[in-house]
């Protein structure tokens, strides 16, 4: 299975925060995906602030990941 994932929002980040915030934001989606998605597979980073996820699992178990995925990145919070 894959999984695409898009950052949204970075140029008000950038602009209200700095650039350093939204590296920090970057490397937090990236920690965050590879924690919920990486022992089914492999994530990559591509295109700036793009990742995907390729995961070889019975689809059974998706509801599963996908429901870790938003309690691991609901935890994440602030800049």
């Amino acid at each position: 299975m894959v999984f695409s994932f898009d950052s949204n929002g970075l140029k008000k980040i950038n602009n209200t925060y700095g650039h350093s915030a939204v590296d920090k934001l970057l490397r937090l989606a990236g920690i965050c995906i590879d924690y919920s998605f990486g022992k089914y597979g492999k994530v990559y980073r591509y295109g700036g602030d793009e990742f995907i996820a390729l995961i070889y699992v019975d689809s059974r178990k998706i509801n599963l990941i996908l429901d870790n995925f938003k309690k691991n990145c609901g935890r994440k919070q602030g800049i």
